[in-house]
């Protein structure tokens, strides 16, 4: 797979995760799901940084993070969360 396949798969999928997430929130269910992409760079001493984005250049690195909040007053059994594997 070349990297403009591999990028676009990784655009695509995160699309459709944050998609999903959101989708599901509205819901208003106990499990509120919150995802976000961050652009992932090195500053000058060369630690790794995270800044929240909605756009990525072509060859940046990209990190999803999802929140997962309960929100009943009780606790909630059997929670799975699937992701894709690539």
């Amino acid at each position: 797979m070349n990297i403009k396949t591999k990028f676009a798969s990784l655009l695509i999928a995160g699309t459709l995760a944050i998609s999903a997430a959101a989708a599901f929130a509205a819901d208003k269910g106990p499990l509120q799901i919150a995802m976000n992409a961050y652009a992932i760079s090195t500053d000058a001493q060369g630690n790794e940084v995270a800044t929240a984005t909605k756009e990525v250049d072509r060859k940046s690195t990209v990190e999803f993070r999802a929140v997962y909040k309960n929100n009943s007053a009780d606790e909630l059994s059997n929670v799975m969360v699937v992701g894709a594997d690539s």
